[in-house]
């Protein structure tokens, strides 16, 4: 989906600017300009911003320049599909890693970080 299109559905549900830059883990700055359109977003920070909305985000300054090109369509449809699979298993890891803690009582992350 495109980013700019997430932002401004998560503002009108109440966050603010501010917030949802925090929560995103981006500068104010960058939220601002998502909203405004002026800016090539690094691949980083859609990451970030796909990491917050759980879902593949396809960069609007790149579907834009690729017009009817098959190739380009091809292309955003394979970021597409990886973008997917990427969040899908983020989302498996953490809850592996949250399964273990529960089994083990933490006792593996106290383990790594030095604890007795």
């Amino acid at each position: 989906m495109n980013i700019r299109t997430l932002v401004e559905k998560e503002i009108e549900k109440g966050v603010s600017r501010r917030e949802l830059a925090r929560r995103v883990g981006v500068s104010l700055g960058t939220v601002q300009n998502v909203l405004l359109g002026d800016i090539e977003i690094k691949n980083s920070t859609l990451n970030k911003f796909s990491r917050y909305f759980g879902e593949p985000i396809i960069d609007y300054k790149i579907t834009n320049k690729g017009g009817d090109d098959p190739r380009m369509k091809i292309a955003l449809a394979h970021i597409e599909l990886l973008t997917k699979n990427l969040v899908a298993c983020e989302r498996e890891l953490a809850e592996a890693k949250e399964k273990i803690a529960r089994l083990t009582g933490g006792a593996v992350e106290r383990r790594k970080s030095g604890g007795a």
